[in-house]
């Protein structure tokens, strides 16, 4: 279920965000159709305004 009202925009409030959590939890759907989720810890950096996101493999 997508949830369009919970959407965040403002990029202060998302580095905060992204400043607060530790890991993040994708989910997809395999080429069968199956969904899964996988847990990634990751992390990030702000350079020139643009958002680059890192997956930190323990």
């Amino acid at each position: 279920m997508i949830h369009f009202e919970r959407e965040v925009f403002d990029p202060v409030l998302i580095e905060e965000m992204l400043k607060y959590f530790h890991h993040v939890n994708i989910a997809m759907n395999d080429e069968d159709g199956y969904p899964y989720v996988v847990p990634l810890n990751y992390g990030f950096e702000i350079k020139n305004g643009k958002l680059f996101v890192y997956r930190i493999i323990i």
